[in-house]
């Protein structure tokens, strides 16, 4: 996952209407904690400082090309409708020409972020749906980690409050490393409980099992 989306995640998270500001705040730290360490594996990130062997894939070079212009509209500012998402789905088109799984998952699950951004909720549910069946697939666990996630909050933003306690439930599992995903989880369900579902006292369960850790 490049910086860009990273930052992407947070923002989403942060922007997302409706939400308190002590769960968005929460879920924020889900998505910077989650991402922090998918960094360490992250071909991106890890190539920064040197050259990466060029493909001679046609579809890998268009590919990368489409997607270092979908970079710079974002950096730009460009309409999201009209420019960036038009861009990133035509990156993953090339990815998805290439073969390569992780890659085509990853920007599935990304552009469901973009459509996140412009509330496009259904379009947004539908590519992360597709993004999470992927990762799953390859047996991916961070990247199933990273879908989930956007599951969790979608599924939240809409209504659908039991599916995203599900999720919610699935990502410490998901980043075994990472402890402090648990209470962090256990945070964001305590919240849904309560100031979604009305349940105060189930809510307020889940709160104390987060203080707990």
């Amino acid at each position: 996952m490049t910086y860009s989306s990273k930052v992407l995640i947070v923002g989403i998270l942060l922007l997302a209407g409706g939400l308190s500001p002590l769960v968005t705040a929460t879920e924020a730290v889900i998505a910077q904690t989650t991402v922090a360490q998918s960094s360490t594996t992250d071909p991106v990130i890890q190539t920064q400082n040197q050259s990466p062997p060029k493909s001679t894939d046609p579809n890998r070079i268009a590919a990368e090309k489409a997607e270092a212009e979908a970079r710079k509209l974002l950096q730009e500012d460009a309409p999201l409708a009209t420019q960036v998402i038009p861009k990133w789905i035509e990156a993953l088109k090339y990815w998805q020409l290439t073969g390569d799984r992780l890659q085509v998952a990853k920007k599935l699950n990304y552009i469901a972020q973009l459509y996140w951004l412009r509330g496009e909720y259904p379009k947004a549910l539908d590519y992360t749906q597709q993004a999470a069946s992927a990762c799953e697939a390859l047996n991916d666990r961070e990247c199933k980690g990273e879908a989930f996630l956007s599951l969790s909050v979608i599924y939240r933003q809409i209504g659908q409050y039991q599916k995203a306690i599900d999720y919610y439930q699935q990502i410490p599992s998901l980043f075994p490393d990472n402890p402090k995903l648990t209470p962090l989880s256990l945070t964001s369900i305590g919240g849904t409980y309560s100031r979604n579902l009305g349940q105060n006292q189930k809510g307020l369960d889940y709160y104390n099992q987060a203080l707990s850790f």
